[in-house]
């Protein structure tokens, strides 16, 4: 048996219908909630900031009224902070967004890029925990103007440091709206360095230990319309359409630049291209062959790659072949020439000689002239073990490197040993000798 509908029963049906879908469309829930926490010191305050950017905006809802334009104030890294991020206006309601993250405690700060979409007319949930192992030293990275850092690294290659301090992708899926849970779940342990241990039973710090009051801090906005006011506040805010950038100005919204880069960052989060395997991307956006460290039988010095091997304990120094070796003092004393005793120099001796007596002298290494005339050596130089050239009548003069004659200069000729004197260009000795030119005794 049919029944048919009464007109006005069909009527209020499709009205009801109507007002339904008219109800789905202004509500729409299309939102992602960010939750962020990271792995500092149970009782370290901690100071997180956010940029959201591609088409996405903060939410403006009662639970972010202690937000501010791209940026937020946390608290203990325990509590964690969250977020909600909404399609701009215009941009497409399942569009993709990314949103930088950083965390700030003590002198460490450490930041990780997460890329995802918008999921039409859901609320969705995205973690992302921050591990401050990030910021520990490594090496490979192309660009040495800076320290290198495991997120740096991964930055050149188009990857962004994850909560277990490894390179991942920056895309990630938000998952279903939860329900509320209010911090990130970070897979590795608090850090200990502060010499807190954590509270396994509950999980959470004591709230004394929040953030110091802000009348310990002197905000600091002078020239600035936007931005941190270095206290965990803001200078203001900017409007939709507009970031705020390092000088506290509103700008206009993100510009990618690729032009040039295969790699590396695009400048608004996001990245222009990843490397293939065996490869890093170099501060100018190239894909370059990745450097690999060489260590090979050494334990100190350089490993090829702006790192070191190892250093070397107290008393020792690194040899040129990466080793380890006993300290050494050099000794130069008494010496001109030769080895310092430590693989240095003395000193070197001129061209032509050569280095003996342990150092004291250099000395021509073709021996003497072979003149009877000058007690030189070969290569020119006055020198004692060349004496024994100069004849038995003529003495050597280190000063002028001549055999001067020691007897008596008769004529221009320098007479024989014995000579007494010279007479009418005749070299006398005694008693009328060797001519009647001489004096008769």
């Amino acid at each position: 048996m049919r029944h048919r509908l009464s007109a006005r029963t069909v009527a209020l049906l499709c009205v009801a219908a109507i007002a339904a879908s008219l109800s789905a469309c202004l509500s729409d829930p299309t939102q992602v909630r960010v939750i962020v926490n990271s792995n500092a010191p149970i009782d370290a305050p901690v100071i997180y900031r956010a940029w959201v950017r591609e088409g996405a905006e903060l939410g403006r809802s009662a639970a972010d009224a202690s937000l501010y334009w791209a940026q937020f104030a946390g608290r203990r890294a325990s509590d964690g902070e969250s977020f909600t991020v909404v399609p701009r206006a215009g941009a497409a309601r399942d569009g993709e967004f990314s949103v930088l993250v950083e965390a700030t405690s003590g002198a460490l700060t450490v930041r990780r890029t997460a890329r995802a979409r918008f999921v039409l007319r859901r609320s969705t949930t995205l973690r992302v925990p921050l591990n401050f192992d990030c910021a520990l030293a490594t090496v490979g990275c192309t660009d040495v103007s800076v320290a290198c850092t495991i997120q740096r690294l991964c930055e050149e290659r188009g990857l962004t440091c994850g909560e277990s301090a490894r390179c991942v992708p920056l895309d990630v899926t938000p998952e279903p709206e939860d329900g509320g849970i209010d911090g990130a779940s970070l897979t590795v342990a608090p850090r200990m360095d502060s010499g807190t241990e954590p509270d396994s039973a509950s999980g959470d710090a004591d709230a004394s230990m929040d953030v110091p009051a802000a009348d310990t801090c002197t905000r600091n906005c002078a020239g600035r319309s936007c931005g941190s006011d270095s206290c965990g506040g803001s200078c203001g805010t900017c409007a939709a359409g507009q970031s705020c950038n390092a000088s506290g100005q509103c700008v206009a919204g993100c510009m990618r630049n690729c032009a040039g880069r295969t790699c590396g960052s695009d400048g608004c989060g996001g990245n222009c291209g990843t490397c293939g395997a065996g490869q890093t991307c170099n501060g100018s956006g190239q894909c370059v062959a990745t450097c690999m460290r060489n260590c090979a039988g050494r334990n100190c010095g350089a490993d090829g790659c702006g790192g070191n091997c190892g250093t070397c304990g107290a008393g020792q120094t690194c040899n040129a072949s990466g080793v380890c070796v006993a300290a050494c003092s050099p000794s130069c004393a008494g010496k001109r020439c030769g080895s310092d005793g430590c693989g240095g120099s003395c000193g070197s001796c001129p061209s032509g000689l050569t280095c003996s007596g342990g150092g004291t002298s250099c000395v021509c290494s073709a021996g003497c002239s072979g003149s009877s005339a000058n007690c030189r050596d070969a290569c020119g130089y006055s020198n004692t073990a060349c004496r024994s050239q100069c004849a038995s009548n003529r003495t050597c003069n280190l000063s002028t490197g001549n055999c001067d004659c020691s007897t008596v200069l008769c004529n221009g000729v320098c007479c024989p040993t014995g000579t007494l004197y010279c007479r009418s260009n005749v070299c006398c000795t005694d008693c009328g000798r060797p001519s009647l030119v001489c004096n008769i005794c």
